[in-house]
């Protein structure tokens, strides 16, 4: 799902996702599990505050985020 990701940007944009919005709520990032370079982009594996895990990828080339839900 394309979604809204609020981040710290400090020497490049998307360095720090701190939340996000997914279906219409909104989530605070408690703790990111892991992050990388993909071929397109980032992408972060978080834990939100309500406990829920989710992938936060940014597409660099079409400029969005796309947010997944991962089921634990």
């Amino acid at each position: 799902m394309i979604g809204v990701v609020h981040c710290h940007s400090g020497f490049r944009y998307a360095e720090k996702p701190v939340s996000f919005e997914y279906s219409g709520e909104p989530y605070k990032i408690d703790q990111i599990l892991s992050e990388g370079k993909s071929a397109h982009g980032y992408q972060f594996t978080v834990i939100t505050h309500q406990k829920s895990m989710f992938q936060l990828l940014y597409d660099e080339t079409q400029e969005q985020w796309l947010i997944n839900p991962i089921n634990r």
